[in-house]
């Protein structure tokens, strides 16, 4: 397995842990709710139970955010000899590497750090369509693009 297809595999790893820990906590947070509804302590009892379903709800959009995230980088494919970097890039440029999949941030993964993007972040909007061997300026650096898997 490629390092590319092994990172892709990491990527979904920590993306399915996201949803199974927004998961559980949207359920503390449901239970705390339930639990402040069978209190008979008046505004106290109110505000407990407010608290609860906003954590709830909170909790819901990070699982729904984290299950785009996993539907996204799911629908990679592994593609191998491209030309151009593009969604599902693993791209080297200067010493640095970088998948363009989804806004993850540096991952360390087989002793080196990756930088996990996604293409609609400046960085991938910058660097999308290039090919090996361009340079791309970045807070006024030059940089070049070493290799592209």
């Amino acid at each position: 397995m490629s390092i590319k297809n092994k990172l892709l595999q990491h990527c979904k790893e920590l993306i399915e842990a996201r949803l199974k820990n927004a998961e559980d906590a949207m359920n503390r947070a449901q239970e705390s709710a339930n639990d402040n509804e069978k209190s008979s302590a008046g505004d106290k009892f109110e505000t407990g139970r407010a608290m609860g379903h906003l954590e709830k709800e909170m909790f819901s959009r990070q699982y729904q955010e984290s299950l785009l995230a996993l539907q996204k980088i799911q629908s990679i494919e592994s593609k191998t000899g491209t030309q151009e970097i593009a969604l599902g890039s693993l791209v080297e440029i200067d010493t640095k590497f970088y998948l363009i999949a989804i806004g993850l941030g540096k991952v360390n993964f087989e002793d080196r750090e990756y930088y996990i993007v996604s293409e609609e972040s400046p960085l991938g909007q910058s660097i999308i369509g290039l090919r090996k061997n361009d340079t791309i300026t970045i807070n006024k650096v030059k940089m070049q693009i070493i290799d592209i898997q």
